[in-house]
């Protein structure tokens, strides 16, 4: 059986239901038990929250063009990347994806300066031409064409050896019938 902190809880509620008694002392563990469980039903709500999350490219770049406004706005002064990926919770990796997408397409502008790399908002309309629903899974499109592609490669090199053989066969074929007519002459 798996134990949640909510069916802890409620185990917990039941216990001191039936030893009331005996606990009638201990009447501060009631706000710290209710504490815990409305902590873990706000965890509960975020982990469903982060199942819901949509991952393409339009949903992340609003989310990154946002943070920036929000950054600048908060600390009157542009954002760096790892700035803005704090603010939103991304890995400083995909901020980075996501932030050179942003400049392939003119949304933001990076500007290095003495203080490391700030980001603009350059032009934010144009988030409403990036495309809402991404392939289904580039990362298997682009598998399966990485095999293709070595598939090919393994059947050309495989007839190049089958050539290479047959040339042998034939050299040594000649070789020999060479020597067999040399043998006769004599």
């Amino acid at each position: 059986m798996r134990f949640t902190a909510k069916k802890i809880v409620w185990e917990y509620f039941r216990y001191l239901q039936m030893n009331i008694d005996k606990f009638h002392r201990n009447v501060n563990l009631l706000p710290l038990v209710c504490q815990v469980w409305t902590n873990e039903f706000r965890f509960m709500r975020v982990r469903v929250r982060m199942q819901n999350k949509k991952t393409n490219l339009y949903s992340q770049a609003h989310l990154m063009v946002a943070a920036i406004r929000v950054y600048e706005h908060l600390n009157s002064r542009p954002p760096t990347v790892d700035d803005v990926c704090r603010v939103i919770n991304f890995s400083v990796e995909q901020g980075y994806f996501i932030c050179r997408k942003l400049q392939e397409i003119e949304i933001i502008k990076a500007v290095e300066g003495s203080y490391g790399t700030r980001l603009f908002i350059n032009d934010h309309l144009k988030l409403e031409n990036l495309p809402r629903d991404e392939p289904a899974n580039k990362l298997e499109d682009d598998l399966k064409k990485f095999q293709n592609t070595q598939k090919a490669f393994s059947r050309k090199i495989e007839s190049f050896q089958a050539q290479q053989k047959q040339k042998k066969k034939n050299l040594f074929a000649e070789m020999e019938k060479k020597l067999k007519e040399e043998l006769e002459k004599k």
